[in-house]
């Protein structure tokens, strides 16, 4: 069952592929108006942004879906374990195993702690990761901006209005790396459940 809700989130809960597809029309869209504004802006910008958003998107966050998947399977051993220990707690006394299946618990369930926790340390690295892209992004906008304010550059304003277009590039960036995550995660459960599925049809034939 709680694969199947996952399964389902994968398609219709937030953060999927509609609002990647926003994220990316929007991405394109400022990257447009900032090159318009200023071309070595708009160069020095996707310098650093893209570098960082393939580290974060692809390489940091790409055993997310893995570590999520091992935590499924260890949650279903998990409930292996814990099933007995209620339904069949007086036969388990009976035979002084009350240690032994406890201990299981306890394993399996910090096991499920510890592949959730690999999971969230990805993202919160992901999340760093493009927040000090877009930290350093800005530093070097300001900074290179504001020697070509005269030349290359009217005035502050229109500094301003550069450095407003490459966070809205930099707020896009960061919901798809969101989306991404998210859908990675989800598709343990599809994965799962393909699996189930795959081995009753196997089964049946």
């Amino acid at each position: 069952g709680s694969d199947i809700d996952i399964a389902c989130n994968y398609v219709t809960g937030p953060l999927n592929f509609l609002h990647l597809f926003i994220a990316s029309i929007c991405f394109v869209g400022s990257g447009i108006l900032l090159f318009r504004q200023n071309i070595p802006l708009f160069v020095l910008s996707m310098s650093v942004t893209l570098p960082f958003s393939f580290l974060s998107c692809v390489v940091i966050i790409r055993n997310v879906g893995k570590y999520k998947k091992n935590a499924q399977n260890k949650l279903e051993e998990f409930t292996n374990w814990v099933e007995p220990a209620i339904n069949a707690h007086p036969s388990i006394q009976v035979f002084e195993g009350e240690e032994f299946v406890l201990k299981k618990v306890e394993e399996t369930s910090l096991s499920i702690l510890k592949e959730n926790m690999k999971g969230h340390r990805r993202m919160a690295a992901s999340s760093l990761c493009n927040i000090f892209s877009g930290n350093l992004g800005y530093l070097l906008l300001l900074f290179v901006g504001n020697s070509m304010i005269g030349v290359g550059i009217k005035d502050v304003a229109m500094l301003m209005k550069i450095t407003q277009y490459r966070g809205e590039m930099m707020r896009n960036i960061m919901m798809a790396n969101n989306c991404i995550g998210n859908m990675r995660t989800n598709l343990a459960g599809v994965e799962r459940v393909d699996e189930v599925l795959t081995g009753e049809e196997r089964a049946v034939s």
